[in-house]
């Protein structure tokens, strides 16, 4: 199969083409797919899985059965194409609909231990006019409260859901799941540069009561080389790591 090589990305283990979807192969895919805790999972589901990447992430961490849903035509074609070109295409299915719609059929219900997403980010201000890049990256279609109150549904009494988010929805996905019960099980903040600000929050949330794990997370030195913390977490998917 002949791909633009602009845009295909090689990992160790796979590579990913993602020409055709709105939003690109980034870190928070990255840091998501290689700090939710899959290993003991049979049954993985990939809410908004682009080009397949945390899909794929998924399936070489684990050996579970993995389902991703996807709302653009476009990039589930080629989520499909990628998976197929990996040595998991068996264990792996891409699901072309709205996860909202989706997540309300019976047969779907209490089918997940594990649900892994990286969400859209932005729930105000001005949306993109490609309308591909704006339904991938605006909340107006899946917000948090929909995200969290649906992956309840799906996920099995022993079930966890990790996703991704800005600090500044910290507040918001707190008050959401408190509203549905899902508790924090993991809970790491995220900097770009030791020393900075956080910039983003890793979450794992169970339908069970716990305590919470905090941690925290630096990507880069204030020498910008790769911490040494970023490394051991990436350093089985990426090549030059």
């Amino acid at each position: 199969m002949n791909y633009n090589n602009k845009y295909r990305f090689q990992f160790k283990h796979f590579s990913i083409n993602d020409s055709d979807c709105a939003m690109k192969i980034g870190t928070d895919g990255v840091l998501l797919g290689a700090w939710a805790d899959v290993s003991a999972s049979s049954n993985v589901l990939d809410i908004g899985s682009g080009s397949g990447l945390i899909s794929l992430m998924a399936a070489q961490r684990s050996n579970a059965s993995i389902t991703g849903i996807e709302i653009d035509p476009l990039a589930a074609k080629q989520s499909i194409e990628n998976i197929k070109d990996s040595h998991w295409s068996n264990r792996i299915s891409i699901i072309n609909s709205d996860f909202v719609v989706w997540a309300s059929m019976p047969h779907n219900i209490s089918c997940f231990d594990h649900i892994v997403s990286n969400p859209p980010f932005f729930n105000n201000g001005p949306v993109a006019p490609n309308r591909q890049r704006a339904t991938a990256r605006h909340s107006n279609s899946l917000g948090y409260d929909q995200l969290i109150k649906l992956s309840k549904k799906l996920l099995t009494d022993n079930g966890k859901l990790s996703i991704i988010s800005p600090v500044e929805r910290q507040d918001d996905i707190i008050f959401y799941s408190e509203l549905e019960h899902m508790f924090i099980s993991r809970l790491t903040h995220v900097y770009s540069r030791t020393g900075g600000k956080a910039t983003r929050l890793l979450w794992e949330f169970s339908k069970i009561k716990c305590t919470t794990e905090y941690t925290s997370l630096s990507i880069r030195e204030t020498n910008n080389n790769f911490s040494q913390e970023y490394i051991n977490l990436t350093t089985d998917f990426y090549l030059n790591i």
